[in-house]
């Protein structure tokens, strides 16, 4: 029987592993592996998940007479922008208080974090879209990724609305830049 060193293990799975994902996969393939290298057995199930698939998700800002694209990533069970995408107005919502949104409706909002009252709240003020942030303003992107958010699956229930993440440093130059509209698009199945 091989020999069994905890941290060796451990340092397999540095990487994201998010269920239903590639990543997931190649972890429970890394299990069986090495419960038969211990002269176990090991085995497959199946099971059905709620998951989504972001298909492309792409951001340009028009600032300026110029326009800027950022990397993005879809905001998870948000729903999808119609083909050609969404081009409105841009508004920054801060926390995405009532306050905060009063007056955004058909706007692409800019939010420091999503969760059910934030989500609820911007599909009853009727917004476009939004954009929130991943990580860090000093994160290395030679050696961070930009990670995919979703919502819940019960927070999803209230209805679509297209949403993206970009990451800290981009959002804090877009948000300076003080863009008049953006160009939001986010396939999701």
């Amino acid at each position: 029987m091989a020999e069994f060193n905890q941290t060796d293990f451990i340092k397999k799975f540095y990487f994201t592993r998010q269920a239903g994902s590639d990543g997931e996969h190649r972890a429970a393939k890394i299990i069986a592996e090495t419960i038969v290298s211990m002269g176990g057995d090991s085995s497959y199930e199946e099971f059905d998940i709620n998951y989504f698939n972001i298909e492309k998700a792409s951001l340009t800002v028009h600032s300026k007479g110029k326009d800027h694209s950022n990397e993005v990533t879809g905001y998870g069970r948000t729903g999808s922008t119609p083909i050609n995408g969404i081009t409105a107005p841009f508004v920054y919502a801060g926390t995405g208080s009532e306050t905060e949104l009063e007056g955004c409706e058909g706007k692409i909002v800019f939010v420091n974090a999503v969760h059910h009252d934030i989500y609820r709240r911007m599909i009853d003020k009727k917004i476009a879209g939004f954009i929130t942030f991943d990580g860090s303003v000093s994160d290395d992107r030679t050696k961070t990724d930009l990670n995919t958010r979703s919502i819940k699956e019960k927070t999803a229930e209230f209805g679509s609305l297209p949403g993206i993440t970009m990451r800290s440093a981009d959002a804090v130059k877009m948000i300076k830049s003080n863009p008049g509209e953006c160009d939001d698009r986010a396939e999701t199945k």
